[in-house]
């Protein structure tokens, strides 16, 4: 796809006045361009993947599409983690159009990465992709965005680097930690996870979503990059954090403050027993300084500054924060904590409900009583479990007066019981404490089935 602007610059060579010789350069210029796409596409196709996942929830099976990039020759690929969120089963589609299965390696929530690994027979050669350096990326630069939207695969589309360090709000309980470059390659349903690439044939992002026709947002290169190691390293992903809530600091609060001029952001709250609070951060504090680095937030996009600085900083690491409080300016230490788990376990049970275990996120965000215990997510009609008073939204304490108080225990504990005729749940429902009977007596018996998003089991089913 041949954006306008480039069009009319092309048009405009071709008309220069007077000279054959400038028209016939023009077409030259034309055809030069024209062959280094066609290259640069014919060298990248080959490692972009179709990804087609299976997925459940609550209920309900459904399939989604999306894409994906081969990165290594021993069949890592990476792509979005929403692609392969709630996954069942995963296929990967190679160009030659053979279809093999994936496992799931490990994913991050907060940069929208996944990172999956085909299993192929020993005698199929994998295409990788080369990577580049979003660091050196430059506004203007044109870019190829390569996927499968709306199924058509390894579409090719053409555009510039419209913007970087986008920040993108999402209909998502979970913020990412934006960073995105912006591009008017088209970035359509079903490309996600597929590679933008710079006219050297250097992967420059994984493409996250496209907004409209002329706005996609991509996930920098050198992110994925850090993602991919951690997550092959350990399985999981270590950031910083601090714990506090944020806000901007406009021109209105710094009034407010008698501090017209005054630069910050605005802390309106602070987790209980994280490293801030530790350190003696209050509510109410102007955050001026992160370490040696000045804070300015006038409006929400700007405090992503600040999240991605404390994401960056090492767990354990001392930093100083310079607060203004009460007319003052103090300085605070405070050792870098790591951030708590975002994305929560789920754990269907056999007797018609879902529970999740309660992250600080749940915990604040649902205004629950207690951290201890298990988020009930989802209850079906009809089964034991809504027979037997459980609901949407309660948290379960205890089994059979047997404390749970966080997931894993709740886990072990209904897989010891899983037999029983009777089994007793201990709820929250709000404030209110409430008991909930599972009664088995006349049902048939069933086995704790596995886990659909664990990577051994879904193995063990293709």
């Amino acid at each position: 796809m041949i954006t306008k602007p480039l069009i009319w610059i092309l048009s405009v060579i071709l008309i220069l006045p007077g000279a054959a010789s400038a028209q016939t350069k023009g077409l030259e210029l034309f055809d030069e361009l024209k062959s280094l796409i066609i290259s640069v596409a014919d060298s990248i196709t080959p490692a972009v993947v179709h990804i087609e996942v299976v997925k459940k929830q609550d209920t309900q099976r459904y399939q989604s599409l999306g894409s994906g990039l081969i990165i290594d020759p021993a069949g890592y690929v990476l792509t979005n983690e929403h692609v392969v969120d709630k996954y069942v089963e995963v296929t990967v589609t190679l160009q030659s159009n053979r279809e093999y299965g994936a496992e799931v390696v490990g994913t991050d929530k907060l940069t929208d990465l996944a990172l999956i690994k085909i299993r192929v027979p020993e005698d199929v050669k994998l295409h990788s992709a080369r990577l580049g350096n979003s660091d050196s990326l430059q506004v203007g630069e044109w870019v190829i965005a390569v996927g499968n939207p709306y199924g058509f695969d390894r579409t090719v589309s053409f555009g510039i680097v419209s913007g970087k360090g986008r920040v993108l709000n999402v209909q998502s309980r979970t913020p990412l930690l934006n960073n995105f470059i912006q591009t008017d390659a088209a970035i359509a349903p079903g490309s996600s996870g597929g590679p933008l690439v710079n006219l050297r044939g250097e992967v420059i992002g994984i493409n996250s979503r496209g907004m409209g026709p002329t706005q996609g947002f991509t996930i920098p290169i050198n992110v994925a990059i850090d993602v991919r190691d951690k997550l092959l390293k350990s399985g999981n992903i270590e950031r910083g954090w601090i714990g506090i809530v944020t806000q901007p600091l406009n021109r209105s609060y710094a009034k407010y403050l008698q501090q017209p001029e005054m630069e910050g952001v605005l802390i309106p709250d602070i987790i209980e027993g994280s490293p801030a609070d530790k350190a003696g951060v209050k509510s109410g504090d102007v955050l001026l300084k992160y370490g040696d680095q000045e804070l300015s937030a006038e409006k929400d996009d700007d405090l992503n500054k600040l999240t991605l600085m404390v994401a960056q900083t090492p767990v354990g690491a001392e930093k100083t924060l310079t607060v203004f409080r009460n007319g003052q300016t103090k300085t605070l230490n405070v050792t870098v904590g790591e951030q708590p788990k975002v994305k929560a376990d789920e754990f269907e049970t056999p007797f018609g409900f879902t529970v999740k275990e309660i992250t600080d996120d749940m915990y604040r965000t649902y205004l629950l009583q207690s951290r201890d215990g298990v988020y009930v997510s989802f209850v079906d009609v009809g089964t034991v479990a809504d027979k037997g008073d459980l609901m949407d939204g309660d948290v379960i304490t205890a089994v059979n007066n047997g404390a749970t108080p966080d997931f894993k225990t709740f886990k072990e504990i209904m897989t010891q019981t899983a037999k029983e005729d009777f089994i007793l749940l201990s709820v929250l429902r709000g404030k209110e404490k409430r008991l909930a009977l599972l009664d088995r007596t006349g049902t048939i018996s069933t086995d704790i089935p596995p886990d659909p998003r664990d990577p051994a089991d879904t193995l063990k089913s293709q």
